[in-house]
């Protein structure tokens, strides 16, 4: 039984699509629509189900899930106990975290660390919410830079904080002002997207507070789509910090009021972590304790 096809085959259920999924485990997308036609051979009957929608498990599928996934986890586990044996995971670190954080935090920090241990390969996943749960979940991950959550059997630790601002157009009538509060709608609706999870709470206080402005749902994970889109007087919308700079071409940044901000940490497994990894955290810790 060749596990990688089943993991293969939980990467398609998790992201939904052949496309993504094959993005995730690093192949063609008509590699993974082959794959699983001939996993689907070998058991003997249709695993997945194709729609304009994207994909989903049949049936058979969902019955076998809970047994993919056990099995996945087994040769994750049995691979890191190798691994440790083999002394390969003190030469490694992978680092999973959103693309804000790659571009603006990481750079200097991972050169640091590369500068004192040449010999250390590190590996950089960029991510969002649930994908990211599921690389710390399976063991793809050492840790995470990511936004305060509850996941069970974790450890999360405060980094620092990203603040939160209004992005609106050049011409709305609070590009004047020094703040952005609920009552400066001028009409326009929010844009939110699916990758706003972690700050749904902040968005939806925004929304109640507002009169008649309404929200537009936008599906996409590329918040440059959302900032062209308030560039072009479509609506405004709401951003960390961290997510809009650089970015903020043809458009006014403008904190809120009253302030908010989403934080910052890493998050680990209880289980713990080996030494290199360790090393890299307490060096981005100390550098971001500096900072603040």
């Amino acid at each position: 039984m060749d596990v990688k096809k089943w993991k293969m085959l939980l990467a398609a259920v998790e992201a939904g699509s052949f496309n993504k999924a094959a993005e995730q485990m690093g192949c063609t997308q008509s590699g993974m629509t082959y794959t699983m036609k001939s996993l689907e051979e070998e058991v003997g009957f249709p695993l997945l189900m194709r729609g304009w929608d994207g994909i989903r498990l049949t049936e058979q599928g969902k019955r076998l899930l809970p047994s993919v996934r056990a099995l996945c986890e087994c040769e994750t586990a049995l691979q890191q106990k190798i691994d440790a044996i083999s002394g390969l995971q003190e030469r490694r670190i992978r680092i999973g975290t959103y693309a804000s954080v790659s571009v603006h935090w990481l750079p200097d920090l991972l050169a640091e660390f590369r500068s004192l241990h040449s010999e250390v390969e590190i590996e950089l996943h960029t991510g969002r919410g649930e994908e990211q749960r599921k690389w710390l979940e399976r063991g793809d991950v050492d840790f995470l830079i990511t936004e305060r959550n509850e996941m069970p059997q974790t450890e999360w630790t405060l980094l620092g904080s990203d603040p939160m601002l209004a992005v609106l157009p050049q011409d709305h009538p609070a590009a004047e002002k020094s703040s952005f509060s609920t009552g400066d709608t001028a009409g326009l609706p929010m844009l939110v997207s699916g990758s706003m999870e972690f700050y749904a709470d902040l968005l939806q206080t925004f929304l109640k507070r507002r009169k008649g402005a309404g929200l537009l749902r936008v599906e996409t994970d590329d918040e440059a789509v959302l900032i062209r889109m308030v560039a072009k007087g479509i609506g405004i919308c709401i951003l960390p910090e961290l997510t809009v700079r650089g970015r903020a071409e043809h458009v006014v940044l403008k904190p809120l009021k009253p302030a908010a901000c989403r934080e910052l940490g890493i998050q680990t497994r209880q289980e713990g972590i080996g030494k290199v990894a360790q090393e890299m955290i307490d060096l981005i810790r100390l550098r971001m304790q500096e900072e603040n």
